[in-house]
């Protein structure tokens, strides 16, 4: 017959990844890759942001370094907020302990959330999008023709009256 877990509920950390191991200047953080939750919670405040980056670092190549780190800084300032709260939401840190971060180690830590995360950002979240606008597209098609053939009906029995 069956095993001994028979009926028993699945254990779901074990689809959990294990805690990768961050270093942040002199601190060693465990970071574990985001969750689908936290992951969208942590992707929200930076979405305004995401949208601006093809413009933000289109390289005109006309300007001087001093032109290009200026637009840099100007990006940074702008989404200092966005980039505190993704960092804490992706990471488990407090917010407040974000903002107070050097910004060498703010650095780091972002790299390294974008490095761990890094399947769900590059693999998961197109693959998710690409098969959510098929089945989007499947619905809506037969939506119309639901909606066509209704139509139809209602022109035929409006015109044999």
């Amino acid at each position: 017959m069956g095993g001994a877990d028979e009926g028993a509920a699945p254990d779901l950390r074990q689809l959990m990844a294990a805690p990768v191991a961050v270093q942040v200047g002199p601190l060693t953080l465990q970071v574990r890759p985001m969750g689908w939750y936290q992951a969208t919670l942590a992707i929200e405040p930076i979405i305004p942001l995401l949208a601006t980056l093809p413009d933000a670092l289109a390289d005109t190549g006309a300007e001087s370094r001093a032109e290009a780190a200026a637009r840099w800084l100007q990006l940074a300032a702008s989404s200092r907020d966005a980039v505190a709260q993704f960092a804490a939401l992706a990471s488990g840190l407090p917010e407040p302990d974000v903002r107070e971060l050097p910004p060498e180690a703010l650095v780091t830590l972002l790299l390294a959330l974008l490095e761990i995360n890094a399947d769900f950002f590059v693999r998961s979240l197109p693959l998710l999008m690409e098969r959510a606008g098929a089945t989007l597209g499947l619905w809506m098609g037969k939506l119309q023709a639901a909606e066509a053939a209704g139509a139809a009906a209602a022109s035929t029995t409006t015109s044999s009256a």
